[in-house]
């Protein structure tokens, strides 16, 4: 039976590069991936960062991480609604194919804003409820970009929060 790494490799690394395309990271920067899951995302980004947190809910998920993990990042287990972070401590927070498991989007939204000093990458899945929250969720924000590529089963979006103390 193949793993969850082997099965969605090739549509995880789209996402990953698609975003990170966008992203300027320096070896200086710190970052947070919520719902990291096997920790795919996170063992890549921190060969290129100065710090790099994997959180997620699942125990058994991010024994897994650490165990495939040779490089140097950390993994905490904890709930998104309650990270155990303060305010401005990372610079880039990222969320890949998770907020289709939140009921309370807007609140999720806010709190990963209020972890990062420069963005917020997210990606949703594709469908019409979706697009309907879209629109709705990013009109409390001035700096942003959607990117809907065909080649992605999901949107991407990011969030400048460089300017929210402004």
């Amino acid at each position: 039976m193949k793993s969850y790494d082997e099965l969605h490799f090739e549509e995880q690394r789209n996402k990953y590069l698609a975003a990170l395309i966008e992203v300027p990271l320096t070896s200086e920067d710190s970052i947070v991936d919520f719902g990291c899951g096997t920790g795919m995302f996170t063992r890549h980004v921190s060969k290129h960062v100065g710090k790099a947190v994997g959180v997620d809910l699942s125990r058994k998920q991010l024994l897994w991480a650490k165990h495939r993990s040779s490089v140097v990042c950390s993994y905490v287990q904890a709930d998104l609604e309650r990270p155990p972070f303060k305010d401005n401590v990372f610079d880039y927070v990222f969320s890949f194919t998770v907020l289709h498991h939140v009921k309370e989007l807007s609140l999720i939204i806010r709190i990963l804003t209020s972890l990062a000093k420069k963005g917020v990458v997210v990606t949703f899945l594709k469908s019409l409820e979706a697009a309907k929250n879209l629109k709705s969720l990013m009109e409390g924000f001035k700096d942003f970009k959607i990117i809907d590529s065909e080649l992605l089963k999901d949107v991407i979006i990011l969030v400048d929060v460089a300017k929210k103390g402004e």
